[in-house]
């Protein structure tokens, strides 16, 4: 009967802790509100938030826009931007997606870049069909070996082996003649698509990469989802 009367209720622990003052009992709902409000990204599995649509678009109809109202300079700055920030979403993609830190990413967009160059003819421009889609392959070719490679190591050794492959692509184009050394190699003319797109304008060539940077935006956002 004695130890009957000494134990307690099962839910006398809850009831004696929620006895405290209205701070506590204020307390003990913002608790449960924050448990509540992450319950539906603990039933889904992710805990990814999605970003604001109306952002996106309204960055891209600025970004639209913008040759409207800016000259030469400002269009060749934020043309050059865009195609940064197309190589950070890449980065992203990896990074922020997979969890893979690489050190190697700008050894990829370099060798696309490069191939570009020597695969365009010296008289005149190349055809954008098909220059385009032969300078992402050389990158990927590269990507595909490096990868083969550097994913069966994990952490810290991942890490330098990306590093080691993009300052081995450094010394190739930096010391021989195959990237023009330390002076580098120049696009002797821009690439054309028929007659009716001549990047060699700044406007075509500013819309050409807002296309391009759009176009890799959503088809990541898409990719991100179909996990």
């Amino acid at each position: 009967r004695q130890a009957r009367s000494r134990a307690s209720p099962p839910g006398a622990a809850c009831k004696a802790r929620q006895r405290p003052g209205k701070a506590g009992s204020a307390a003990a709902a913002w608790l449960r509100h924050i448990d509540a409000s992450q319950l539906p990204l603990r039933r889904h599995g992710s805990t990814k938030v999605k970003p604001d649509r109306a952002f996106v678009i309204a960055v891209f109809m600025l970004l639209a826009a913008y040759p409207l109202v800016a000259g030469g300079y400002g269009i060749d700055l934020v043309a050059k931007i865009m195609v940064y920030a197309i190589f950070a979403l890449s980065l992203e993609l990896l990074v922020g997606g997979t969890g893979l830190v690489c050190f190697g990413q700008a050894a990829f967009f370099g060798i696309g870049a490069y191939a570009a160059v020597r695969l365009s003819p010296d008289d005149g421009p190349a055809a954008l069909a098909w220059l385009l889609p032969a300078s992402m392959a050389a990158g990927a070719l590269y990507a595909l070996a490096v990868g083969a490679l550097s994913l069966r190591t994990r952490g810290v050794y991942f890490i330098m082996v990306t590093l080691a492959f993009a300052q081995m692509a450094y010394f190739v184009v930096h010391d021989t003649p195959l990237g023009g050394g330390t002076d580098g190699i120049y696009l002797n003319a821009k690439p054309v698509l028929g007659t009716w797109l001549d990047l060699d304008r700044p406007l075509p060539m500013y819309a050409f990469i807002l296309v391009c940077l759009g176009l890799v935006f959503a088809f990541l956002a898409v990719l991100r989802r179909s996990r």
